[in-house]
C-alpha cells in the first residue's frame, strides 16, 4: 500500500508535520509520500528522510489535483494501490472526486475537505466538531530515541529544579498573559530555572524579566524534545487556546517528566482513569497534574518539588501508560486497524 499524506506546514516543530512523521515511522513497511502545502524547511526534510516530501507551496487547486493524480499513477506503475490521508486539510482544497480512497484526520474544528471517512484526533475534538466520527489518538516518538542536538550553551546547576515549556514556535502559543503568570511563579519558586523552547524573540525580554533572570531560551528544533528527558517538569498553559490533543504531553510522559497542564481539551484524555491514577499518586496532589487556575499550577509544582520520590513514582506510572497508548507501536496498531477497514 502507498500512503499519500497531505499536510499544511512544512515545519517539523509545529502543525501537522509531526503527526505525519509519526505515521511514516509507525508504518515502516508501507510506501510513503508526503505533499506539503507550504515551503519545506531543511530540518523537516532531514527528519522525514528517506521519505520524499513534495512542496505544493503556491499551487492552485488544479496543481493540487495534478500532484495527487501523479502520485497515484506512479504508485500504480510500481504495483501499489494508493490511500490518501489528509491532515486537517482546509475545505478550499476540496476536489469533485479524489483519485483514490481518502481519509481526513481532523486536528482542529476548522472546516475541512470531505472524504470517504473522517477520524478525529480526540474525543473532545469529535464532540466539538459535532460529529460522530471515530477517534484515533496520535502516536509520538520517545524523546529518548531522538538524536541529540548541539550541547546547550547555558546549562543550569544540578541544584535547580528545571521547568520547561515546549510547544509550536509561534507568537500565539506564547501569549502576553504568560508574562504575569511566570512573574508570579518565579516569586513563589526561587529554586526553579524556567526554560522555553521556540519562544519568539519578541517575547523573550519580557519573560526573562518576569523570571527574574532565571530563564533559558532554546531554539526550536526536532531534537529539542530531548530536553524533556532532562527537565524535572513540563508546564503548559494557555488562557485562550484549547489543545485538541496536545502531543507534547504524550512526549513528556514518555520522557518521564512531571506534566502540569490545563484541565481541558485533549489533555484530559491522555491521563489514566481517576481510579487507576489514585493508586499511583499520593492524596496530597491531584493525581493527573491537571490545573484549572494559576493557583493549581502553584500547588502541584510545590508538591512536585517537595516530594521527589512520589513524583518519580507518578511519572514512571505515566511513562508506562504512555507507552501503552501513545507510543509509535500503539499508533501502528490503531493506524493499521483504521486504514485497512
Amino acid at each position: 500500500m502507498h500512503l499519500i499524506q497531505v499536510i499544511n506546514v512544512g515545519q517539523i516543530v509545529g502543525g501537522t508535520a509531526a503527526c505525519a512523521w509519526s505515521v511514516t515511522r509507525a508504518l515502516p513497511t508501507w510506501h510513503h509520500s508526503v505533499l506539503v502545502l507550504s515551503p519545506i524547511t531543511p530540518a523537516t526534510r532531514a527528519a522525514f528522510a528517506p521519505i520524499p516530501l513534495i512542496s505544493l507551496a503556491g499551487s492552485d487547486l488544479a496543481g493540487f489535483e495534478g500532484a495527487l493524480h501523479q502520485q497515484v499513477r506512479e504508485a500504480r506503475r510500481q504495483g501499489h494501490e494508493s490511500l490518501l490521508l489528509f491532515h486537517n486539510t482546509a475545505a478550499h482544497w476540496q476536489l469533485r472526486k479524489w483519485p483514490c480512497p481518502a481519509i481526513v484526520y481532523a486536528h482542529s474544528a476548522r472546516s475541512l475537505v470531505a472524504a470517504d471517512r473522517t477520524v478525529a484526533c480526540s474525543h473532545w475534538l469529535a464532540h466539538t466538531r459535532g460529529s460522530h466520527s471515530p477517534v484515533m489518538w496520535q502516536g509520538v516518538p520517545d524523546p529518548h530515541d531522538l538524536p541529540a542536538g548541539p550541547p546547550p550553551t547555558d546549562r543550569p546547576p544540578p541544584s535547580e529544579f528545571r521547568v520547561g515549556r515546549l510547544c509550536t514556535p509561534a507568537l500565539h502559543k506564547f501569549p502576553e498573559e504568560l508574562i504575569a503568570l511566570y512573574a508570579r511563579w518565579s516569586r513563589e519558586f526561587p529554586q526553579v530555572r524556567w526554560e522555553f523552547v521556540g519562544c519568539p524573540a519578541s517575547r523573550q525580554p519580557a519573560l526573562l524579566q518576569a523570571c527574574e533572570g532565571r530563564a533559558i531560551f532554546h531554539p526550536a528544533s526536532w531534537q529539542a524534545r530531548r530536553l524533556l528527558c532532562e527537565w524535572d517538569a513540563w508546564l503548559y498553559t494557555h488562557p485562550r487556546l484549547t489543545e485538541s490533543f496536545g502531543r507534547v504531553l504524550a512526549e513528556a510522559m514518555l520522557a518521564s517528566t512531571f506534566p502540569l497542564v490545563d484541565a481541558r481539551g485533549g489533555f484530559l484524555e491522555q491521563f489514566p482513569s481517576t481510579s487507576e491514577a489514585a493508586s499511583h499518586s499520593p492524596t496530597e496532589a491531584r493525581p493527573h497534574s491537571l490545573c484549572s487556575t494559576p493557583a493549581d499550577f502553584s500547588t502541584h509544582l510545590a508538591w512536585a518539588i517537595a516530594h521527589p520520590t512520589e513524583r518519580q513514582q507518578w511519572t514512571t506510572h505515566l511513562q508506562t501508560h504512555a507507552r501503552k497508548h501513545f507510543s509509535l507501536t500503539a499508533f501502528r496498531n490503531r493506524l493499521e486497524t483504521f486504514l485497512t477497514l
